[in-house]
């Protein structure tokens, strides 16, 4: 079943959006976000991408309940703070 997503069909999105991530040398994810941001996530830590993890503060990285182990992964980068912060810790990265 295919949903119309301002002309496009969902099927045509996510085919483009699964070759975005396989064409990208690096992921960069901000959380939190939708339903697709995980499946982009374990996908880049398949095809071995560099991920920068993004988030407005550390509760999600503080190795605790809201910690998934793959965020502890050496090509997961973990960024935390603002828009502005964040884009100034990938650029010197």
């Amino acid at each position: 079943y295919h949903f119309d997503l301002e002309g496009e069909s969902l099927s045509a999105l996510g085919k483009r959006e699964f070759q975005g991530v396989k064409d990208a040398d690096v992921v960069i994810l901000l959380s939190p976000r939708g339903k697709g941001t995980h499946t982009e996530f374990g996908m880049a830590l398949a095809w071995g991408k560099k991920v920068y993890l993004c988030h407005g503060d550390d509760s999600i990285f503080r190795r605790d309940e809201n910690t998934s182990t793959f965020y502890c992964l050496p090509q997961v980068h973990r960024l935390v703070g603002d828009t502005e912060a964040i884009a100034r810790q990938v650029l010197e990265g």
